[in-house]
């Protein structure tokens, strides 16, 4: 019984070692690097030039079909009403030109109060863009950031949205963006200048 005892401990050891090890790896791949405005006004945003151009401001609420918002049924049975948030002077809408090409998208970026209020909105936001039938809906939820990623069913347009500290970021784009242009957007979407 004593030979055993060494064994056992040295296999507990490796297996909390591989056990550690894998959830490392797990956590890193399923992270996403986000990128907001450092403490500007709205006024003072700007874009990254290099890769946008400014065509103009974008109609609100971001997806005219959802205006209405939508309802759901909680677990007891009550029914919620819920909206995109009142267009007020927390949020602008922009119209941008990516890449000088023929994709336009739609950017909505809203400055909220309280980090506790920008995870409210990022919350309201995915029930929202999520509740069409969709191809490809996944999240993630760290310490430091929400990000999501939202593709319709039919797989026509994209949906990006992230929050970080006071910041939340909506992107619409009529088009299945490709896995380097949603890095450009998600890092270099604002001017080095005004980037946290």
């Amino acid at each position: 019984m004593k030979r055993r005892l060494p064994n056992r401990a040295i296999f507990t050891f490796v297996f909390i070692i591989a056990l550690i090890s894998f959830v490392a790896y797990f956590a890193s791949k399923y992270s996403v690097k986000v990128v907001v405005p450092t403490d500007v006004s709205l006024d003072e945003l700007l874009f990254n030039a290099e890769h946008f151009s400014f065509l103009g401001e974008a109609e609100y609420p971001p997806d005219q079909g959802l205006a209405n918002g939508i309802a759901y049924e909680d677990e007891k049975g009550i029914i919620h009403q819920v909206t995109y948030p009142d267009y007020d002077d927390s949020v602008r809408g922009y119209l941008l030109d990516l890449d000088s090409g023929s994709n336009v998208i739609k950017v909505f970026v809203w400055n909220s109060g309280s980090v506790t209020q920008a995870k409210e909105t990022w919350e309201r936001l995915y029930m929202i863009e999520g509740s069409v039938m969709t191809r490809e809906r996944g999240r993630i939820k760290k310490a430091g950031y929400f990000y999501a990623r939202i593709i319709r069913f039919g797989g026509k347009d994209e949906t990006l949205l992230w929050q970080k500290d006071r910041w939340v970021v909506l992107v619409k784009s009529p088009a299945v963006l490709e896995k380097k242009t949603e890095e450009i957007i998600l890092t270099g979407l604002f001017d080095p200048k005004v980037r946290s």
